[in-house]
């Protein structure tokens, strides 16, 4: 997968500083997002391997499919087209996406509880988690029961671990040492 993300950043860059200039970061994440859910579906996946299929065709086909009708989404899929990194796409919006939230100051944050959360709780920790990372958060939720309270929390590569499995398990870990 790390290949796929270092072959990405520079279109996913390209992409950034012609929508930010263009003033159409959201038209454009709008416009990735769907190519991306495209690009992974198995049929496209098995479209953009084909050795014998034309790349005017294939362009024209994932044009089609994506509703891409201006001359810039067209140019962006003729060129993945023609280096045969369309199953990029889905890499491309990942790193996109983390440009966008750069520039826009945001981070996004995965915040999985023991149990769901009620609105003034996520709200007191929305706000604790905004001022340590000291920018917006673009928070998603989730619940694993494996948690057996607590919360795991991660922005990014950095992950705060407040559960009681976690914690269960570095007192397990410090009596059998």
């Amino acid at each position: 997968m790390s290949d796929f993300a270092t072959s990405a950043r520079p279109y996913a860059r390209a992409v950034f500083e012609l929508a930010r200039d263009a003033g159409a970061l959201d038209a454009w994440r709008e416009r990735l997002q769907t190519l991306a859910s495209l690009a992974g579906m198995d049929a496209a996946h098995a479209l953009f391997g084909m050795p014998g299929i034309d790349r005017h065709t294939l362009t024209e086909v994932v044009c089609e499919a994506a509703g891409i009708d201006d001359d810039a989404g067209r140019n962006f899929v003729r060129l993945l087209a023609a280096n045969r990194r369309l199953t990029l796409l889905p890499a491309i919006f990942a790193s996109f996406e983390t440009l966008r939230r750069e520039h826009d100051g945001t981070a996004e944050v995965t915040i999985t509880t023991a149990t769901e959360v009620d609105e003034t709780q996520r709200g007191k920790l929305v706000q604790a988690i905004e001022r340590h990372l000291g920018r917006r958060a673009d928070v998603h939720w989730a619940v694993d029961a494996d948690l057996l309270a607590g919360a795991r929390i991660r922005a990014g590569d950095q992950v705060i671990d407040a559960s009681a499995s976690s914690q269960l398990e570095q007192l397990r870990q410090a009596l059998t040492a």
